[in-house]
């Protein structure tokens, strides 16, 4: 159906992949991969929608790529987002035997809009090629697609087993690294022990003068040998060791989260009494509209390290209810009359969202932290997050997206009055698979109370939710 040779890109100096050799037939595909390592550019490639440096694709069917955002033509633009993507999904049924690329088409999408999505992939009878964050919907697929610096990799089951397998795999590299590292002290020893030979051999034949003995020069040049040995098998042994750790890097399914581990979470827990945000019959309703905002009023109370998962559709007032935890809703302004009561404390409060509006763009990681300790304790504090050396010097824009993650995880807690209630507004939208991973590791060791905005169902999963509150 598809035929992919030896394709090859590159944006500048920056190579994104290179010989890509690959067959996809009338099966439903996924294609992994870290942010910025190609994956759209490789679809828009076999959409004949991008030029490859090198290499060619060969297609015997029509190949439709479905973009993340499409502009809405004006005579639909009254459409909300859940009926512009009906109307979207509807043209691409009407192309039963096409091969369908959908990247991301989840993003920004509520449960009813995600379930029209996984509904489209199970009845498009044709080839299908998905890119996605969403884990739960990989799930949907037959054969999962990795694309790294070393390539294309093929693995055949939904993301699940393309998990399995790749943990299996971090554990073979672990199990190579532990044995060259084992085989590279015996040999050190064994060299040091020889040297020690060496050196009393030298000792004795000192003590019997030259006349029946070994040479000074002879000697000297001996020691040095069996020193300069010693040396290669060091170089040797360390070179072996960086070689392992490099390619263990470069096919690790996931980042190793030890520095999160040595954070002490437990001296920002509050108090399980402690209140953060509290309402008893609340409504609001919108300018010019007689009907309230929710069908009911709201009576709720957060507190302590409880964790609450926030649902409801696109519009029903979700973002609204987080200005008003954040206090950031002007009542006025917006012309909102509010009935009932609600209180907050702010001032506890810390925010990530989908943007990671923490951020500064232009200034550098160490620029965004108020210096009450010195530069080198703050490096220290910096370290257990994952961001040293001269990271810590970019300009937050020039970041991976890992690399901006780890940075505003690091500014909420290393605040002079760490959060006790963290506020998450749709925080995985931007952010791919590995980083998605990082946050849900942070976030089960914190010990303060979460608020969760989400549309992705596995990571609300992953926090433990204590609570759901869905809004009509």
């Amino acid at each position: 159906m598809i035929k992919i040779d030896s394709l090859s890109l590159s944006f500048g100096e920056r190579e994104l992949f290179s010989d890509i050799t690959l067959s996809l037939g009338a099966e439903k595909y996924a294609l992994v991969g870290s942010n910025g390592i190609g994956k759209s550019s490789l679809a828009r490639i076999i959409a004949g929608q991008l030029d490859a440096d090198s290499g060619q694709v060969r297609c015997s069917v029509e190949v439709i790529y479905f973009a993340q955002r499409e502009e809405r033509p004006e005579e639909l633009a009254h459409l909300s987002g859940g009926e512009w993507m009906r109307e979207r999904l509807g043209r691409l049924m009407r192309e039963p035997r096409a091969f369908i690329i959908l990247d991301e088409p989840t993003n920004d999408l509520d449960e009813e809009g995600r379930k029209m999505v996984e509904d489209f992939i199970h009845r498009h009878k044709g080839g299908l090629l998905l890119i996605s964050h969403d884990r739960d919907l990989l799930e949907n697929v037959e054969t999962t697609l990795e694309l790294s610096s070393q390539g294309i990799e093929s693995f055949g089951g939904p993301y699940s087993f393309y998990e399995e397998q790749r943990e299996l795999a971090d554990a073979r590299f672990d199990d190579e690294l532990s044995r060259l590292k084992r085989e590279g002290r015996k040999k050190q020893k064994e060299a040091q022990a020889n040297l020690d030979r060496q050196e009393k051999r030298i000792r004795a034949g000192n003590k019997k003068g030259l006349e029946g003995g070994m040479p000074r020069i002879l000697r000297g040049a001996l020691k040095r040998k069996a020193q300069v040995s010693l040396a290669k098998i060091h170089l040797q042994g360390d070179k072996r060791v960086e070689q392992a750790e490099s390619s263990i890097a470069d096919h690790r399914s996931s980042e190793k989260l030890e520095f999160f581990q040595r954070f002490d979470f437990e001296s920002i827990k509050p108090h399980s009494g402690q209140m953060h945000f509290e309402t008893e019959s609340l409504n609001l309703v919108k300018p010019g509209d007689s009907e309230s905002l929710w069908r009911e009023e709201l009576s709720i109370y957060i507190r302590g390290s409880e964790r609450w998962w926030i649902k409801g559709g696109n519009g029903s007032g979700k973002t609204t209810l987080l200005k008003l935890m954040k206090e950031t809703l002007n009542i006025s302004e917006n012309g909102f009359k509010v009935l009932g009561k609600y209180r907050s404390q702010s001032s506890k409060m810390s925010v990530l969202d989908q943007n990671l509006s923490l951020l500064v763009k232009g200034q550098s990681v160490l620029d965004h932290f108020e210096r009450k300790v010195s530069e080198s304790e703050l490096r220290n504090q910096l370290a257990l997050f994952g961001l040293k050396g001269e990271i810590l010097m970019r300009s937050v824009e020039t970041l991976s997206g890992g690399e901006r993650l780890k940075a505003a995880l690091a500014l909420v807690f290393l605040s002079p009055v760490p959060p006790s209630l963290l506020i998450l507004d749709e925080p995985t939208n931007n952010l791919d698979i590995q980083s998605i991973e990082i946050l849900e590791n942070a976030l089960k060791m914190y010990q303060g109370a979460l608020v969760l905005v989400t549309h992705d169902a596995r990571f609300g999963r992953e926090l433990g939710m204590s609570f759901d509150l869905v809004l009509k």
